[in-house]
């Protein structure tokens, strides 16, 4: 999975790049209504995530050597993504 490029105000016929995406984001590739959250690696490229540990079961809610480990993800970030697009429509009906 390619990251798409970073606009490029250098190429004033196409400055955001769209002549050269890599990536479709779905389902928001069919509606401009449509919100579609990803994740990025702390290296700014795609993030893959595998949830299943080395025994095959999902990793979850495992705690840390000093207690609980910090929530991330995907699936928690989706509740943050979706309560700040409600007040953003809230504020820009």
């Amino acid at each position: 999975c390619n990251q798409n490029p970073p606009p490029d105000a250098a190429v004033p016929a196409d400055a955001r790049g769209w002549q050269q995406v890599q990536t479709i984001v779905s389902p928001a590739w069919y509606s401009p209504l449509v919100l579609t959250v990803g994740s990025i690696a702390p290296t700014q490229g795609p993030c893959i995530e595998n949830p299943l540990g080395y025994d095959g079961n999902p990793v979850n809610a495992l705690q840390g050597e000093d207690g609980p480990i910090p929530i991330s993800g995907t699936s928690f970030s989706a509740a943050y993504a979706s309560g700040l697009a409600a007040l953003i429509k809230q504020r820009f009906p």
